[in-house]
């Protein structure tokens, strides 16, 4: 949006300038180039790695990851989500799963747990696993 602005009439022409606005082929490559990829058992290493320091930092257990199967699940459970699971009496009456799949090239399945309140829908919870297949994955808080 601010591209369209700062552009005005030449919005068009900018857009399609790679240089300008990178499509996600060429961020991909970028990144990779630069920090290199983990490939395999490495990048799932490398993902417990930074779920231990992201959960270390925030002192509470808000991300968990289990592998079964060949199967890998992530639970995440902000600091927000666990508010709302806290405070909020109607939090587990009624919920809303909304789950989409071929967001990346590992072909991973994003769910996002919602709830119903007067302001609208809020967080209740979120996963992220690499097959669609149910897994009997166990975590604990």
């Amino acid at each position: 949006m601010d591209l369209q602005i700062e552009q005005g009439p030449d919005y068009v022409l900018k857009a399609a300038d790679r240089a300008v606005c990178p499509d996600s082929v060429m961020s991909q490559f970028v990144y990779e180039k630069t920090y290199g990829a983990s490939p395999g058992e490495d990048m799932v290493y490398d993902l417990e790695a930074l779920i231990n320091s992201y959960n270390g930092e925030q002192s509470v257990g808000c991300v968990k990851i289990g592998r079964e199967h060949g199967r890998i699940a992530i639970a995440a459970f902000t600091l927000l989500i666990r508010r709302l699971h806290e405070g909020h009496r109607q939090s587990g009456e009624l919920v809303v799963v909304d789950a989409s799949s071929g967001m990346d090239k590992y072909d991973c399945c994003v769910s996002l747990i919602s709830k119903h309140s007067v302001a609208g829908g809020l967080p209740f919870g979120c996963s992220i696993t690499t097959s669609q297949h149910q897994i009997p994955l166990l975590f604990h808080p």
